[in-house]
């Protein structure tokens, strides 16, 4: 799921996620390697972006709501979320 992917040997930036095999021959694909992590990147920060101004939005009494507890859990479910989207890419 990232944001664009780049093509540096062929100088070529796409939105979305895209595989060398999905534009062109499937042997073709050491041709042109792309690079994930900077579409990775910008989607991570993106949604962190939305999440960081929902929570400002918030007024303070409705962030009492949430406990201490989320601090430590939603990195942990971050972290989870992170692995079960890697998955694929690692074909396990």
């Amino acid at each position: 799921m990232a944001l664009f992917t780049v093509y540096p040997s062929l100088g070529i930036v796409l939105f979305g996620t895209h595989h060398s095999q999905d534009v062109a021959d499937p042997a073709v694909g050491f041709l042109a390697l792309a690079i994930y992590w900077y579409g990775w990147t910008a989607t991570a920060a993106t949604g962190a972006l939305i999440i960081g101004l929902l929570t400002v939005s918030l007024p303070g009494r409705s962030t009492r709501f949430f406990g201490q507890a989320w601090i430590c859990l939603t990195p942990v479910l971050a972290i989870v979320a992170c692995v079960y989207l890697a998955l694929p890419f690692f074909r396990l």
